[in-house]
């Protein structure tokens, strides 16, 4: 959803929920609210963060807040506020890396660790 403010955003997401939830209901499925999450995406510097988002799923009170961690991880790719990719670059560089020195370390088994490393 698109708004001027996080307020817009919340009521647009509310009533977007409330119809999927039903949809869902017609064809006998559910979702599970506590493996629901929400991200708020902004370009703006100085943001106050968002309200959480108050939901009515299946007659209980449901309230989503943006992640703590300030990234949401989504289909392998890391998601910040700001859609930019550093986050997600740095924690697959990193993965890269590891894989790198564990293949290393595995490549010198006939031989054995020298005596400088051990």
């Amino acid at each position: 959803m698109i708004g001027d403010n996080w307020e817009t955003n919340n009521e647009h997401l509310a009533k977007a929920a409330k119809r999927l939830t039903d949809l869902l209901s017609e064809i006998g499925l559910k979702i599970n609210p506590r493996k629901s999450e929400i991200m708020h995406f902004s370009i703006r510097r100085n943001d106050k963060p968002p309200p959480p988002l108050i939901l009515d799923i299946y007659g209980a009170r449901t309230e989503l807040l943006p992640p703590k961690e300030g990234y949401l991880p989504w289909l392998g790719a890391f998601l910040n506020k700001k859609l930019s990719w550093k986050l997600h670059t740095k924690v697959m560089s990193k993965r890269g890396t590891t894989i790198l020195l564990g293949m290393k370390c595995l490549g010198n088994t006939i031989r054995g660790l020298t005596q400088q490393k051990r």
